[in-house]
């Protein structure tokens, strides 16, 4: 199976906490491994390592949710060398 690693950046009204656990949730039932940071200018920056397909089912659950968020815009970019090495889903 092939795997990618991808960053997605978010922008809009991201609680942290629910954030975070809401993308743990789906980063696991999806079999993904990941990052997850919010940047000092807001943006939630979400990195992932997985199947693609999988990838772009996570991005697609990340408009519908978490409940108490409003997603302006999610862009998505491939990761060419990725300098982790996590194993499930983790808050940096």
């Amino acid at each position: 199976m092939e795997l990618a690693t991808k960053r997605l950046t978010l922008t809009g009204d991201v609680v942290a906490n629910s954030g975070f656990v809401f993308a743990a949730h789906y980063a696991g039932r999806l079999d993904l491994a990941g990052r997850y940071q919010t940047s000092p200018n807001g943006e939630t920056i979400i990195e992932l390592r997985g199947a693609p397909e999988l990838i772009d089912m996570f991005e697609i659950a990340f408009w519908l949710g978490p409940s108490d968020a409003m997603i302006d815009s999610i862009s998505v970019e491939d990761v060419e060398n990725p300098n982790w090495n996590t194993k499930g889903f983790v808050k940096v």
